[in-house]
């Protein structure tokens, strides 16, 4: 068969950190022993952990990885981006030369007007007014001005997208020059007849998923929604481009196994340690073992990714198709689901604090997964309220959502004062009171309920006694 065939990426697996790429390439056998070229594959694929499935009438019997040289591809991707940084700068210059032209235009249109209205001045002193001519200098005035604000608008809102453009193209070149000027290519010896699909997965690091949730409060019902989203970003040697998306939870990259403490000895001697080589040679033994392990694992054939909803992980899948660039900079954000919940809505000051008043709304997890904790921005009533943090929710759990603050709350902090007073002859006693008046204002139309957080001190010594007095207002 040929040089190499064809792939694309049909799906992406997207892990807390890293991600497992879906490759796809179609061919056809024509009977008995074949060799497979896939080019065009991530450089240093041997270094990563990678599976190969065919599917069809043929028997997958061996794989070898060959790593290609691209610089003619390299030089002919850099060319192509530097041409287009510099047609857009050639018309960002013509651009601006048409605003230096129109404002050249504005600035003699103002010298005509001047020595016209000078002009006309004379001629009215003299009594000998033209109204006609006035009105058509007026009006051939406008015309030419209202033409040169034109021009000027109009350039501004392209040297806006000539601005964007090149930031593109720069992000875009500076990528490119930091690429590796290779890719990997695998040869498939195969067995068998008729079409088949050869579908290679493969694990990358530089990619990852957090959450980021929108609330949205309806204060006259009560009702919040939370609009659960993912930030996708991405930063290998290769875009996503319109592939099958799935977010995951579960984190491939992590350990995987527990450190178990080794087991320790006393003796009345102090071991010698073992020399360099010594040392050498047993990670040696101990390796070779593994490296069997894993190049036994590139020949097998077989599923790679296992989507199940379990006890122990959660698995989003994105509906649409979805394009990813590979410039870590440039995330995507796509919504994962959105949920709604009847939410215990109140107030909570705490004026020793602070004198701004908080809006909570204490919700319970109905909806059977896990919510991670993440960033939030808030929404009451339609309105932007500010950016906080979702604290995790777990199954069955009641948490408090922050909703910003609640400026219809006035809260004053009044000191009453309080005088230290000393008594008792041979043992004496000093009482330091303290009084303190918290005044709170609601502006709102309707009654609100408001929580009142204070705190008095915790006594670490016998002598010390800590007493509310009656008077106080007793916390609930």
């Amino acid at each position: 068969f040929g040089a190499g065939l064809t792939s694309r990426i049909e799906s992406v697996a997207v892990y807390s950190e890293g991600a497992t790429v879906s490759r796809v390439a179609t061919t056809s056998l024509d009977g008995g022993s074949s060799q497979v070229t896939v080019a065009g594959l991530i450089p240093n694929l041997a270094e990563t952990l990678f599976r190969v499935r065919v599917d069809g009438n043929a028997e997958l019997r061996g794989v070898t990885i060959d790593e290609n040289l691209q610089e003619l591809a390299f030089d002919a991707a850099v060319r192509r981006v530097r041409d287009e940084i510099e047609a857009v700068r050639s018309d960002a210059a013509i651009s601006a030369d048409s605003s230096r032209t129109a404002r050249l235009r504005l600035k003699f249109l103002d010298g005509i007007a001047a020595g016209y209205a000078k002009e006309s001045w004379f001629e009215g002193a003299r009594g000998n007014v033209d109204i006609g001519s006035w009105r058509a200098a007026l009006d051939l005035l406008d015309d030419e001005s209202a033409e040169a604000y034109a021009t000027l608008r109009a350039n501004a809102a392209k040297d806006r997208e000539f601005k964007l453009s090149l930031s593109r193209l720069e992000r875009e070149l500076a990528s490119l020059r930091g690429t590796e000027r290779k890719t990997s290519a695998l040869k498939l010896d195969l067995n068998g007849r008729g079409p088949v699909t050869i579908t290679i997965d493969y694990l990358v690091d530089e990619a990852g998923w957090s959450s980021f949730y929108e609330s949205r409060l309806d204060s006259g019902t009560g009702e919040l929604t939370l609009v659960h989203r993912a930030n996708i970003y991405q930063g290998n040697a290769e875009p996503w481009n319109d592939v099958k998306l799935t977010l995951s939870t579960s984190s491939p990259t992590a350990l995987t196994e527990v450190a178990v403490p080794p087991p320790q000895f006393v003796d009345l001697a102090r071991p010698v340690a073992a020399s360099v080589a010594t040392q050498q040679r047993r990670r040696m033994d101990l390796a070779s073992p593994l490296e069997e392990v894993a190049i036994e694992e590139v020949m097998v054939s077989g599923n790679y990714i296992r989507r199940n909803d379990t006890t122990y992980g959660t698995t989003f899948d994105v509906r649409e198709r979805t394009s990813i660039g590979n410039d870590v900079e440039e995330g995507r954000l796509v919504d994962l689901q959105e949920l709604t919940f009847k939410a215990d809505v109140r107030t909570r000051i705490v004026p020793r604090t602070t004198d701004a008043a908080f809006l909570l709304g204490g919700i319970t997890n109905t909806h059977g997964s896990p919510l991670p904790g993440a960033a939030l921005d808030m929404y009451v009533d339609g309105t932007f309220a500010g950016s906080g943090f979702m604290p995790e929710m777990l199954p069955g759990a009641t948490v408090e959502v922050p909703l910003g603050q609640d400026r219809s709350i006035d809260v004053r902090v009044l000191d009453q004062g309080g005088q230290s007073e000393e008594s008792g002859l041979i043992g004496r006693t000093m009482r330091e009171p303290t009084h303190f008046k918290f005044a709170i204002q609601n502006r709102h139309t309707i009654p609100i309920e408001v929580e009142v957080f204070d705190y008095i001190p915790v006594s670490r010594h016998e002598d010390i006694d800590v007493r509310v007095p009656r008077s106080a207002t007793k916390p609930d």
